[in-house]
């Protein structure tokens, strides 16, 4: 293995996503507003951002798309490049580059906008844009935006990006899938024509 490609940082969707859930699950455990606060606002710019890298990533990888045409291109072209709906994750980004990335506000709406409803919105609505995108490619969504994730022992026992065939298997030998997405030969198959079905899967994980 390259000791130069750290674990954690093979694939910047994942880690920004991850990052998200991560600040998520602080802030519910936090008792200190401001500490509360500081979770939202962290957490909200990660889950934002992990959608434009995770849509950028596929334009690169899969469609071709040059690195100039990726920067002269509007994410809302790019949602309708992938055929996905954004309106629940505009607000989410309007609300990072209002108060975050452009911040000029300078009264209480910044504490008041970023709070735990608006953060979890932000979450659901990487989640479904996500989802949406690999549904639309007829296969299975990334596990990661489920919020599981796993230690590698051998690494200090951090965080570790799983191949997709391992994870399912091991959430089918858990005993939590309730549909097959498995051939006969133990391969990763597609078989969910209703997306709603398939929304089920990620929220039941």
């Amino acid at each position: 293995m390259n000791e130069e490609v750290w674990k954690w940082n093979v694939n910047l969707a994942w880690e920004l996503f991850t990052s998200g859930i991560y600040f998520y699950r602080k802030a519910l455990n936090s008792k200190f507003e401001h500490q509360k606060h500081m979770y939202y606002k962290n957490g909200l710019l990660s889950i934002v951002t992990s959608v434009e890298v995770y849509i950028n990533q596929l334009l690169i990888s899969e469609e071709k798309w040059s690195k100039s045409k990726i920067k002269d291109t509007e994410i809302e072209n790019k949602f309708e490049y992938f055929n996905v709906n954004d309106n629940l994750y505009k607000t989410s980004k309007n609300l990072r580059n209002i108060y975050i990335v452009h911040f000029k506000e300078k009264d209480h709406r910044y504490f008041d906008e970023i709070n735990e409803n608006t953060f979890l919105e932000a979450i659901e609505s990487a989640q479904e844009i996500i989802a949406k995108i690999n549904f639309n490619k007829k296969r299975l969504f990334p596990y990661w935006i489920t919020g599981v994730n796993f230690i590698n022992p051998s690494h200090n026992y951090d965080l570790v990006l799983l191949n997709e065939l391992e994870f399912w298997r091991h959430m089918k030998y858990s005993g939590y899938l309730k549909i097959e997405i498995f051939d006969m030969t133990g391969n990763l198959i597609y078989n969910i024509d209703k997306y709603n079905k398939y929304k089920e899967l990620y929220f039941e994980l």
